[in-house]
Parts: C-alpha cells; structure tokens; sequence
C-alpha cells in the first residue's frame, strides 16, 4: 500500500458551544419564568385548600340533615366529633313581648347521638303555656369535621378541621295560632344549617369568644313529620326533641 506523504497536515476540528452572553440570557429568562410560577403557587394552594374544606362540609352537611331527619337513628358515632354545643333560649309574652326569661347553656357530654340531635332538633320558635309564652331557641355546635384525610382524623383537636354547625328548625309559617296555619305549623318545617370556619382556638383554649368566620355556608331543605318530645338523661331541664317524618298531627 502506496501512502501520500506530500499531503497537507489537517489543523484541530473546529467546536461550538454557547457564549457567555447566551447563557446569561437563557438564565435570565429561566428565572423570570420561575418568580411567575412560585408567585402563583400560593393561589393554587388555597383553590386546593378551599377546595377541600368545601367538599368536607358538603360531605358532612348530608350526615348532618338525615341526622336531624331520621332522629339520629343508626348514626352513633356523631358524639365523637362534637366538642361543645351551646343553648341560647328566651322567652317572652306573646301578648306584649316583654321578657320572662333569658338562659345560656354550654353542653359538652351526651350519652348517645339521640340526646345530641335532641339538642339541635329543637324548633327556633315555639309556642307554649297555651299560646302565651313565645319560646325563641339559637343552638350552635363546635363540631370536628367527620371526613377528609387522614391526617385530620388523627390529629389533635387544636390542629384538625373545625367548624360551628348552626341548625334552625324554623316552622314553614309564622308562629300563630290561627287554625289554618295550625296544621302546617306542626308538620312542615324549613331546615337550614349553616356552616362556618375555620374554627380556631381563642383565649382560655376554647372557641367560645370566635363569632366571626372568614367562610360559611347555608344548606336549606324542607323536613315534615310531628315533633315527639322526651326527657333528656344528660340535662333533665332540656327535654329533647324529634322530628317523626312516620306521624303527622291533625289540628282543630
């Protein structure tokens, strides 16, 4: 084999690669992408968060409603999650409105969930001593969110999803003792639960000095039935009630 010894010596291969300037720039740009993504990070954390807590409450509101529906029956595990309930109750001469008296009662024990929807079940206006006593009752509940993750179920009450459950047994017409509005007055009542949160721990380790919430929610719906009216173990001067959907009462 023949080998060329007079041909030119070949000089080094040439390379590319980027200059300083283009990676400043693509720097640049990659950090201006980055500012834009961590500033909308927190906005999506909150959707996510809010998001969450909604789909608590929805869950928790259906539990609650066929609670106060169906007299807590089958439901046992609902003392569990409830910290504290207050009782406001007044009561006035239906004649002329003067006051009678003025209660407030903080209920944190209950035998069963029965007794614990007892409670809530009891209607916001009501007539009593014949038609001359009008009976105005508000009930909240400090409640511990029944679903979510794992995490919340676990954690101490302090840490966890909390929420005040404000239920109104409210009659479908005004409290009168006219007979046609009777009838109705017995058996048909609009029930609204409000949702508030976040429920968070205030002086003492309580929640009872919280009255402003940043979110709340309203559920509305209609319950029918006669109210049946029992004594109450944990509290013999709150007798408890219950909406019965199974009886009706026929007034005159």
């Amino acid at each position: 084999m023949i080998y060329n010894t007079n041909s030119p010596a070949r000089g080094p291969r040439s390379t590319a690669a980027f200059t300083m300037v283009e990676i400043v720039l693509s720097l640049s740009v990659i950090a201006i992408a980055m500012v834009a993504i961590i500033g909308v990070l927190p906005l999506g954390m909150n959707v996510q968060t809010e998001n969450r807590e909604t789909s608590i409450i929805n869950t928790d509101a259906g539990i609650w409603i066929e609670a106060i529906r169906g007299g807590a029956q089958d439901i046992r595990y609902l003392t569990n999650f409830v910290m504290e309930v207050r009782v406001d109750e007044t009561r006035r001469n239906a004649a002329d409105g003067s006051l009678i008296t003025e209660t407030t009662d903080y209920l944190n024990s209950f035998t069963t969930a029965s007794n614990l929807v007892g409670i809530l079940s009891y209607p916001k206006f009501r007539l009593e001593d014949n038609g001359n006593v009008t009976v105005e009752r508000h009930v909240y509940a400090d409640v511990r969110a029944m679903n979510g993750n794992m995490g919340d179920l676990i954690a101490d009450d302090d840490f966890a999803f909390n929420y005040r459950l404000t239920p109104e047994l409210v009659p479908k017409l005004p409290v009168s003792n006219a007979p046609y509005q009777s009838i109705m007055r017995t058996n048909l009542y609009e029930l609204r639960m409000n949702f508030a949160w976040p429920l968070v721990v205030g002086q003492g380790g309580g929640y009872r000095l919280q009255s402003r919430f940043s979110k709340d929610i309203t559920f509305r719906t209609l319950v029918s039935g006669n109210q049946l009216m029992f004594d109450n173990p944990d509290k013999p001067a709150m007798p408890l009630r219950f909406v019965d959907p199974r009886h009706y009462v026929t007034q005159p």
